[in-house]
């Protein structure tokens, strides 16, 4: 029957007292022990050598416990990374711009030779003359109006015949000194004579006119709506314009920036 040296009482008193000890150098055997011997007749039997068990391997040692973090936290603390981020890109972009500003701060100014060409100077006078501006054009007119209408006509006008006219069944009085005559008679009216008419009568009236016109046109922009918007561009155009050009004049050559 084997012993296993593990539940060995003796070999795990062993492997404790020499675990903190070096183990002894064996002695070499000599050719003369490693015979083997006769056993002696009624001695005691030679004892069976117990197995060492090599010493176990230690456990390592436990790790510490992991920290967690509540949910809140974590999302705490992703918010402030994610902003923190976004605040160096930001940062980052305006110190481009303030850069580029300033590196096309001198090439600006190098256009102020040619005041149509100056970008701010030309973009103020450019709207103030917008707003000066008028629109001047001629529309043309070409249609037709329908009339429904009655014209009532009360006069006295004069007329002149254009040949004789006869009148008949007339009566004929003429009273002389010497001569009354009062009786039925034809009369007859010759070319040329201009008679008074009294006129009284209504004339309806049916039809289209047309109508075929042009109509000039000047509407300046100063007295409409376009106003206020040329207005406001040009405050908006001002404070850049005194920083980088302060001795500026507008069409009537007054200064800008006082």
């Amino acid at each position: 029957m084997t012993i296993d040296p593990k539940n060995n009482p003796g070999s795990r008193l062993r492997n404790i007292l020499s675990s903190g000890e070096e183990p002894a150098p064996k002695e070499e055997a000599s050719p003369i022990a490693r015979l083997p011997r006769r056993p002696q007749v009624g001695g005691p039997a030679p004892s069976t050598p117990e197995p060492v068990s090599a010493p176990q391997p230690s456990s390592p040692p436990e790790s510490a416990p992991r920290q967690t973090h509540s949910r809140a936290e974590r999302t705490y603390r992703a918010f402030w990374t994610v902003t923190g981020l976004m605040s160096l890109v930001v940062n980052g972009i305006l110190l481009g711009v303030v850069v580029y500003l300033l590196l096309s701060l001198n090439s600006l100014k190098t256009l102020s030779d040619n005041k149509d060409l100056m970008i701010l100077s030309g973009l103020y006078t450019n709207f103030q003359r917008m707003e000066r501006a008028s629109i001047v054009t001629s529309i043309a007119v070409q249609d037709s109006i329908p009339i429904d209408l009655t014209v009532p006509i009360q006069k006295t006008t004069q007329i002149r015949l254009a040949s004789d006219t006869t009148i008949p069944n007339a009566r004929v009085r003429i009273n002389t000194a010497t001569l009354n005559i009062d009786a039925p008679a034809q009369v007859i009216l010759p070319s040329g004579t201009v008679l008074e008419v009294a006129l009284d009568f209504n004339v309806p009236v049916q039809g289209s006119v047309p109508i075929n016109l042009t109509v000039p046109v000047n509407i300046p922009l100063a007295q409409t709506e376009l106003q206020t918007p040329f207005s406001n561009l040009q405050k908006v155009v001002k404070p850049f314009l005194c920083i980088i050009e302060p001795l500026s004049v507008d069409l009537d050559n007054q200064s800008i920036c006082q």
